[in-house]
């Protein structure tokens, strides 16, 4: 006997499982597709305030100082 096998005793899979499975995976990844796509349109690149007083100044500042 095959150490393990009793795990797997009366389980039966067919192609009709996996079409099945297949399906759903395509469904869920739809819906997820449909959720996240306006994200990209409606999110903003750059907050609308600066972060800091100094973020909306053109200085450049070396890095020692």
């Amino acid at each position: 006997m095959i150490p393990g096998k009793w795990i797997f005793a009366g389980f039966v899979i067919g192609v009709n499982d996996g079409e099945k499975t297949t399906f759903e995976l395509m469904l869920y990844e739809l819906i997820a597709a449909v959720i996240l796509l306006p994200s990209f349109f409606l999110l903003k690149n750059s907050p609308p305030t600066a972060p800091s007083a100094f973020a909306n100044t053109d200085v450049c500042v070396p890095f020692k100082q």
